[in-house]
């Protein structure tokens, strides 16, 4: 039996069918897709620094905060062993407390104050800090309260002892009460006129005058401006150190007096804690 013969492949029907078998093939891929298996990328090449710039560059990219980190602490370590071992220690602290801004006229107090202390701590110098918390009115409002709440501080720590006040200092510190913080000046130097309850005037005295204070206050009445010192025991710390530093404001005191009053040189009362303290 003679074999038929296949029809000839029209070219435009076999091109159909592999389109048709090519859109089946994608849509079978969208519907079940395999994980793709990424092609392992090439490593790259490392790039080491060899010169000392690219070192710097490449050290300072990566630690520069460190390095800020780092030199910031060393100069705060610095600065706080130079103030522990190295910092000038003080042979007295005086505390100003008025209605005057005393230190904006009267920029060497500290110096003006040397004459009459001793070298108290044995460093060869004579050196005191002038603290001053004015009380004066400012224009500053936030100010003016930040240097009261600093005073209410210094009194409440207890162991600063000397204090220059005018009237408002110091009725700022009694806030109207009937007893007082101070020694009592006048049992300390009976007879002595500038010597009145718990206050010692230094207005007329050379360092007051020195330092303007017979040149303030209203055009009727001069201000008076007084030391006064803390005893201990009335929330100052009745210890070894604010013992040293009473004897210290004490004699600072009675070279004050000796200046102006000779007849007190080598004189100096000796304090008694039970008939001096005011009450």
């Amino acid at each position: 039996m003679a074999k038929k013969k296949k029809a000839p492949v029209d070219p435009r029907q076999e091109e159909l069918r592999e389109l048709i078998e090519l859109k089946k093939a994608r849509q079978a891929a969208a519907e079940h897709r395999e994980v793709e298996v990424e092609t392992p990328l090439v490593a790259e090449e490392k790039i080491v620094p060899k010169t000392f710039k690219e070192k710097w560059d490449n050290y300072w990219y990566h630690y520069k905060a460190l390095t800020w980190g780092g030199l910031f602490a060393v100069v705060m370590v610095v600065w706080l062993v130079k103030d522990i071992f190295f910092a000038q220690k003080p042979d007295l602290t005086i505390n100003i407390a008025t209605g005057y801004n005393l230190s904006s006229f009267n920029n060497s107090m500290d110096k003006d104050l040397a004459p009459y202390l001793s070298d108290y701590n044995g460093d060869g110098e004579l050196a005191v800090i002038v603290s001053e918390m004015s009380l004066a009115e400012s224009s500053d409002p936030q100010m003016m309260i930040a240097t009261q709440q600093k005073f209410i501080a210094v009194l409440a720590a207890g162991d600063e002892l000397i204090y220059l006040l005018d009237q408002q200092g110091y009725d700022y510190i009694n806030d109207g009460s009937d007893s007082s913080m101070f020694i009592n000046m006048e049992a300390l130097y009976p007879g002595l006129e500038i010597a009145d309850e718990d206050k010692l005037y230094i207005t007329d005295l050379p360092l007051g005058k020195k330092w303007k204070l017979d040149r303030l206050g209203d055009e009727d009445e001069e201000s008076d401006f007084f030391l006064c010192v803390r005893y201990l025991g009335n929330s100052a710390k009745d210890n070894e150190e604010n013992q040293e530093t009473l004897r210290r404001c004490l004699d600072f005191i009675q070279n004050l007096v000796v200046e102006s009053y000779p007849e007190w040189e080598g004189n100096q009362p000796v304090y008694d804690p039970a008939t001096m303290n005011m009450t």
